[in-house]
């Protein structure tokens, strides 16, 4: 092959390469998972160790619904529980683990494990009623002790799923509860053991919402771009 050809092949092949790089480049990426964060206030004095396994369980059903939760954790406030955080940004939700005497304070049912107050798109706080969940396992154990139920839920599986239901409420804007799944307001015997197993989540519509909400909240204090 003569030098002249040489070249015509190279510059051929340099040619495709270019366009094959510029094909490549102009694909758009897989876009992230959107997150959001969750700061937590532990007035109860849940011990570290329960805590963090529960943050867990509840990353991990977040990240079943294409979501991603990182924590952070929150100073107590002295007073008020329910100072109005919304200066950090929509992106940012705080849930305050409360003790026995805040529960009883609100004479809330004795079904009620947490609460996420206030109504429209935009609520940021949520409370967790830590001695609830710890009474919720202590009847699973009794059943449990009776022979009424073959698995025994731990407090940090309860507590992680607590969690992760709550804060669906405000990332779904949901008052009500579901038939089915985390959302549903009837924790029984069939629905604690799916906590053990690994298997209660968010139903696929939830998940449309709950990625759609993250983003829209995201980009209203410009985590990301607008949509062109």
């Amino acid at each position: 092959m003569n030098t002249t050809a040489k070249w015509q092949v190279t510059l051929g092949l340099l040619a495709v390469a270019a366009v094959a790089g510029a094909a490549q480049a102009a694909s758009p990426s897989p876009a992230a998972d959107p997150n959001f964060t969750i700061h937590v206030r532990n007035y109860a004095g849940v011990d570290g160790k329960t805590l963090a396994q529960a943050e867990k369980v509840t990353s991990r059903i977040f990240q079943k619904a294409g979501v991603i939760s990182q924590w952070a954790d929150a100073p107590l406030q002295e007073q008020e529980y329910t100072a109005d955080p919304q200066w950090a940004g929509l992106s940012h939700i705080w849930v305050n683990i409360m003790p026995a005497a805040m529960s009883d304070k609100l004479h809330l049912a004795d079904s009620a494990t947490g609460l996420a107050p206030g109504a429209g798109p935009d609520r940021v706080l949520a409370y967790i009623f830590y001695n609830r969940v710890q009474e919720m396992q202590r009847e699973r154990f009794a059943a449990y002790e009776r022979k009424n139920t073959e698995f025994l839920p731990n407090v940090a599986d309860l507590l992680g799923s607590v969690m992760a239901h709550e804060v669906g409420h405000i990332l779904l804007n949901l008052d009500v509860h579901s038939k089915t799944g985390i959302m549903s307001g009837n924790w029984d015997l069939g629905l604690l053991k799916d906590t053990m197993s690994g298997l209660l989540y968010f139903t696929k519509d939830q998940e449309k919402v709950m990625r759609a909400e993250v983003t829209r909240r995201a980009r209203q204090q410009g985590v990301l771009e607008p949509a062109r």
